[in-house]
């Protein structure tokens, strides 16, 4: 039951379990350590956030404990998190976000399409169809005349399907 994991004298062995490598034992360990608050779980959780190979889903809880028990004291250390070492994951958020159709993420997904390769960019604009916004409409309009034959085809495609679920016919 989560009662003994909410008693402070669990924080040890929760934050030896943060050490391992089993994904279940890591998101147990996060989430009681995010309920019982100690401030002595900082820095492990630090030091977990900066180790590489864990799935998006593990750093998010990570990152919303550190949040939640840090405050103030963490936010510069979760953003330059956030900004420099975990590009990566910061890129899967945004896909996450896009699919779930979170017009927060139109400013990210926009400057993508300037900085991608072609491949990269086309994956972009599969992603955009599902976010309701006035400028991504726009730009899909804008694509579907582009001179590159594959980029034209995924905004045509994209932009029917924006049609299709953002501007349902009267």
């Amino acid at each position: 039951s989560m009662e003994w994991i909410c008693d402070p004298a669990a924080v040890k062995p929760l934050l030896e379990m943060l050490q391992g490598d089993d994904y279940r034992q890591l998101s147990n360990s996060i989430r009681a350590l995010n309920a019982i608050g100690d401030t002595r779980t900082i820095e492990p959780l630090k030091e977990f956030l900066i180790r590489e190979g864990f799935s998006v889903s593990l750093y998010g809880d990570a990152m919303y404990a550190l949040n939640k028990i840090g405050g103030a004291d963490v936010m510069d250390f979760l953003l330059t998190f956030w900004k420099e070492r975990k590009l990566e994951i910061r890129n899967e958020a945004i896909d996450t976000l896009a699919v779930m159709g979170d017009p927060s993420v139109t400013n990210d997904l926009l400057g993508r399409l300037q900085r991608e390769n072609p491949d990269k960019q086309i994956m972009t604009i599969y992603k955009m169809r599902h976010i309701n916004d006035e400028r991504i409409y726009n730009t899909l309009s804008t694509l579907s005349a582009d001179p590159d034959a594959k980029i034209q085809k995924a905004a045509k495609w994209a932009l029917e399907r924006y049609k299709a679920a953002h501007q349902p016919s009267e």
